[in-house]
């Protein structure tokens, strides 16, 4: 697979992020860790991932200030 596909799904002003493996992703801001402790290990590194992902795509817009 492609690893750019995703991006080339949207217009330009969309903003994507991706990650081909979980462990490469950014640990948690305190803010988003309550209730990981009850998640699997997997469910818990996906989780991480998609915040992770969310946090690139912000940045991407300009949304830098506020994201930890």
């Amino acid at each position: 697979m492609n690893r750019r596909a995703l991006s080339t799904l949207f217009p330009p002003h969309v903003a994507t992020a991706e990650l081909w493996n979980l462990a490469e992703a950014a640990v948690l801001a305190p803010e988003e860790t309550p209730g990981t402790d009850r998640m699997a290990e997997k469910r818990r590194r996906e989780f991480t991932a998609g915040r992770d992902c969310g946090r690139r795509a912000l940045r991407k817009l300009g949304y830098d200030a506020a994201i930890p």
